[in-house]
């Protein structure tokens, strides 16, 4: 699905029916056995994530204590930024600072302290936020205030049990949120794939702009590459992206770019472009590049994304630090939609539909 290629918009009906009939099983919440799984549902503004964490119970030897089961994940459940007036709890001051809800069952049986630990994001040491000395039957969740603006941070938890053993959970992360922060109107990858031999592809490929779920924001996700004769090899193609899970600037935590095929795409340049809204000239184009790369063009200085080399993957650290992503200014007010745009960015939310959420 590219800018160059346009769907006709009879196919429109036909992606509302879709719609309406995927979106109830997207939320669906699986039920399982308490004993042997967690589920949370959280929610991200209008989007709402199913989290299952399935916990191991071991029983302890020689007629012991129970063995500690391994604790549910933490999740970052919310975010809230502390400026202006009137404040939102759990907010102290209007600093322009941001507080994170952190919440999580636990269904040890043997329980006696749990100590939620941070992690400032990428080079940080672990350090203790908060202990609780006493078992916790089921749901827990605090608030970590005094955090920095558009800042990624990762949180874990260990629980000790009676009989002095311990279990860590996976670290979750978030980035939090920024004061006047500038809205996320349109967003566009184009890549450039290397005119070398097998460079390109017709493998399925995908392309996020935040964390995976668990993480907030959540929600971003477009697939990028059907049936199509495209990402071929000497092609230079701009595709338009979903933008749900992205309303802001620095809701944009990521760039990843990969397939979960053996085929293989050799990427030239890519360049993330937000807010490009001509609208047929009725807005004037003031979107830009906020991130862009450049790898060579040949075949051992391409990118090489999928099978054996992995994603493409840009961090929070390194979209922060490209200077494009500094000098962005936002974008003008849109107005009005032309047809040309309507049909592009029908493009991501049909193809997505069909080729990887159906």
């Amino acid at each position: 699905m590219s800018t160059s290629r346009r769907v006709d918009l009879s196919c429109f009906s036909l992606f509302v029916w879709l719609a309406c009939w995927a979106i109830p099983a997207l939320v669906a919440v699986l039920t399982a056995d308490p004993a042997s799984a967690a589920t949370r549902l959280i929610g991200s503004g209008l989007n709402s994530v199913a989290i299952t964490g399935q916990l191991d119970g071991l029983s302890g030897a020689g007629g012991g204590p129970p063995a500690l089961a391994q604790p549910m994940n933490v999740h970052a459940t919310a975010r809230i930024l502390c400026a202006g007036s009137p404040l939102k709890p759990p907010c102290v001051s209007a600093d322009g600072t941001s507080a994170v809800q952190i919440g999580w069952y636990d269904i040890s049986t043997d329980d006696v302290r749990t100590r939620l630990e941070r992690r400032l994001e990428p080079y940080g040491t672990w350090t203790l936020r908060k202990t609780i000395d006493q078992p916790i039957e089921s749901h827990y969740q605090i608030y970590d205030q005094g955090l920095a603006p558009d800042t990624r941070y990762c949180y874990r938890l260990t629980a000790e049990g009676s009989n002095g053993e311990t279990r860590t959970s996976a670290p979750a992360c978030v980035v939090t949120q920024i004061a006047n922060d500038r809205p996320v109107t349109r967003a566009q990858l184009r890549i450039v794939v290397a005119n070398v031999a097998d460079a390109g592809t017709d493998g399925s490929f995908k392309v996020a702009l935040t964390e995976p779920h668990g993480d907030l924001p959540s929600g971003n996700f477009t697939a990028i590459n059907t049936p199509r004769d495209d990402l071929e090899r000497g092609s230079d193609v701009t595709y338009e992206l979903n933008v749900p899970g992205v309303a802001a600037f620095r809701d944009v935590t990521r760039i990843s770019f990969g397939s979960s095929s053996t085929d293989e795409v050799c990427v030239e340049e890519i360049q993330l472009i937000l807010n490009g809204n001509e609208n047929n000239g009725i807005t004037p184009d003031r979107g830009g590049v906020v991130y862009e790369r450049f790898f060579g063009t040949t075949a051992s200085t391409c990118r090489w994304v999928g099978g054996i080399h992995g994603p493409l993957l840009v961090d929070h650290a390194a979209l922060r630090a490209a200077p494009e992503f500094a000098a962005f200014t936002g974008g003008a007010d849109i107005v009005s939609l032309g047809r040309e745009e309507i049909e592009a960015r029908l493009e991501p939310l049909i193809g997505t539909l069909f080729y990887e959420r159906t």
